[in-house]
């Protein structure tokens, strides 16, 4: 995503552009996408998550070897 906003986007502004009327977009949406992986990097996904659904300690217990 930065490889995008630094290339592409950057010189469109930052907003998206809803009308039309530019040739290009801007880079808020990639900020966006950045910013909620960041999140999710360092949180992790959550108690609702398939993770957590597939490999619960309570559910499925992995034997390696």
């Amino acid at each position: 995503m930065l490889g995008a906003i630094f290339t592409t986007h950057l010189s469109n502004g930052f907003f998206m552009i809803w009308s039309g009327t530019q040739s290009g977009e801007g880079y808020e949406f990639h900020l966006l996408v950045l910013a909620l992986s960041g999140v999710l990097m360092f949180n992790g996904a959550g108690a609702y998550s398939f993770d957590n659904l597939i490999f619960s300690k309570n559910k499925v217990s992995l034997k390696l070897g």
